[in-house]
């Protein structure tokens, strides 16, 4: 299983819903374990997930998974650019 994916049914499992759930409003860090956190908090709700709201957030999440690398690597391409200079 994905680590973010992993989170994800972690939080749904604690009933946390979020309405603008996606790759930028994670935040993650790997010292030996993945630890990940949630910005936008403004935005979430506590309620009951049924099976098929996990699903459309999961999909959601996958969809959007290809957009979210592809401006992870712009990034690192621009830090290195900035860096040279």
């Amino acid at each position: 299983m994905l680590y973010d994916e992993k989170f994800t049914f972690e939080i749904h499992n604690k009933e946390v819903f979020h309405s603008d759930y996606n790759h930028g409003n994670m935040l993650f860090n790997n010292k030996g374990v993945y630890e990940f956190s949630l910005v936008d908090v403004n935005r979430m709700k506590f309620i009951l997930l049924n099976d098929n709201l996990r699903m459309k957030i999961i999909c959601r999440l996958t969809k959007n998974l290809d957009r979210f690398k592809r401006r992870q690597k712009n990034k690192q391409r621009l830090k290195k650019y900035l860096v040279k200079k």
